[in-house]
């Protein structure tokens, strides 16, 4: 496991390059190992962009056997084009070359699938995402017989000493600077269950932290804290209580980021404005009392519990996924988004996402086909959700969905994954010529960008982003 790691690691460096932004390429072409396994970092040859990785043990020539042909009458896999781009789909097409006078017969393998045989020429399609191994076989009835195996790798690889692995690591992870210098460029932050257990009243373990980076290092325009800000939802609890959880919420959230001038919106969750208890209530009260400073408020009649408001050109709705969310609510929506068209972007909040992330289902959106079609048919820029406390980027169908991490301390698991994914929030940077860049900056320190590449590239009904 440590090895596939530091293969990864290199593998990043490479492909986004020291100076970032590379969009690297390698030609196909040395032999590979063939054991079925990587070759280790530590045994890996050089790599510079003409070679490919280099076997450390014994070479797949079995024409050196007795009575077979000299190792010189080699057989090759010639591929065209030579160079092939990360995260980019491309045909290939992957020709034998055998010793001149000879007629062989071949099987090509792909990725460990039986190609047809008998044919030199074969075309296959990489999707740019991952290696592939291929595996020509070549034979004659004499007893000639010749395995040669190539690693075709999803990017350049470029081995970097271990170390000096963890100094590169933080020039390759470090929070870049957000956008600045013209008209409609900003930066904005996206923060979710920050609530301690049920009943607490302190915030989350990770909160002082994500707060400290936000004012300190992040300085977005403004946050989003989209749901579960205090660990309600609890029968018995009472409205004494809930005001200790909000004063606390406060004084460690709403005023440091408030002192630094940065504006917080809320999403109501199902912690803190469970429509069966009495939070919903405190919720509605405690915000009344504070409407979002520094944003352009549209349609306000229902805050705290949906609005919409703008800021810069973009257009952004938050929804109330808890009361459930219903079809009124739903033509409000589109009433909102039509209203929106008009703009540069539109981001749409909920703390109920589509479907489940994690193994056990915490509940999803009601009505969520016809919010689906709604969200497609006005081409909504991104939808955030939270709930399930983990962090993806990817797609639902066509729509570009984030699910925001959790500042608390839970230990939560990506569906099929074996590890705890740990603290995260989000920040979203906004540019004048409608670029868009979204990354998650990871705890418990909140000091560098989220890898990506560690994300799957499914999890149940969602895909990964390239």
């Amino acid at each position: 496991m440590i090895w596939r790691r530091r293969l990864f690691l290199a593998l990043f460096i490479s492909a986004f390059g020291l100076g970032g932004g590379c969009r690297c390429s390698h030609p196909a072409g040395s032999d590979a190992p063939t054991n079925g396994q990587r070759t280790p970092l530590a045994d890996a040859g050089l790599v510079d962009g003409s070679q490919l990785l280099v076997p450390s043990g014994p070479t797949s020539d079995v024409s050196q056997r007795p009575g077979m042909l000299s190792p010189k009458a080699e057989v090759t896999i010639l591929a065209q084009p030579a160079q092939l781009r990360v995260l980019q789909s491309t045909h290939v097409t992957l020709q034998a070359k055998s010793p001149a006078g000879r007629k062989l017969h071949y099987a090509w393998t792909v990725d460990g699938k039986k190609q047809p045989q008998d044919t030199p020429l074969l075309v296959v399609r990489f999707d740019g995402r991952r290696d592939a191994r291929i595996q020509l076989q070549a034979w004659d009835e004499s007893g000639y017989k010749r395995v040669v195996e190539r690693l075709i790798p999803r990017e350049r690889l470029k081995v970097v000493p271990m170390a000096e692995l963890e100094s590169t690591m933080k020039i390759l992870t470090a929070i870049p600077p957000g956008p600045h210098g013209k008209e409609g460029d900003f930066r904005f932050a996206v923060i979710s269950d920050s609530n301690g257990s049920y009943g607490s009243i302190p915030q989350g373990e990770g909160v002082p932290a994500a707060v400290r980076q936000l004012v300190e290092s992040i300085k977005p325009r403004f946050v989003v804290h989209n749901g579960d800000m205090i660990a309600g939802q609890k029968r018995g609890i009472t409205r004494e209580q809930l005001l200790q959880m909000w004063e606390s919420y406060h004084q460690s959230v709403t005023l440091p980021l408030e002192r630094a001038g940065i504006p917080l919106i809320p999403v109501p969750g199902n912690h803190d404005s469970d429509a069966n208890l009495p939070d919903r209530a405190v919720y509605i009260e405690q915000w009344k009392e504070r409407p979002p400073t520094g944003v352009n408020m549209i349609s306000d009649r229902y805050y705290p519990l949906h609005y919409s408001f703008t800021y810069q050109g973009s257009y952004f709705v938050v929804l109330d996924s808890i009361a459930p969310f219903d079809k009124t609510q739903l033509s409000w929506l589109r009433r909102e988004l039509r209203r929106g068209r008009i703009y540069k972007h539109r981001f749409v909040f909920s703390h109920l996402p589509f479907e489940r992330f994690l193994d056990t289902d915490y509940g999803t959106l009601r009505h969520k086909f016809e919010l689906y079609e709604a969200l497609i048919k006005y081409d909504v820029t991104t939808f955030f959700s939270a709930h399930y406390e983990v962090y993806y980027k990817g797609k639902y169908g066509d729509l570009n969905v984030v699910s925001t991490g959790i500042l608390a301390g839970t230990c939560r698991k990506l569906i099929g994954q074996e590890e705890c994914q740990g603290q995260s929030f989000v920040v979203t940077d906004v540019t004048a010529d409608d670029t868009l860049r979204i990354f998650a900056v990871r705890g418990p320190s909140f000091t560098s960008v989220f890898d990506d590449f560690l994300l799957p590239d499914k999890v149940g009904s969602y895909s990964r982003s390239y």
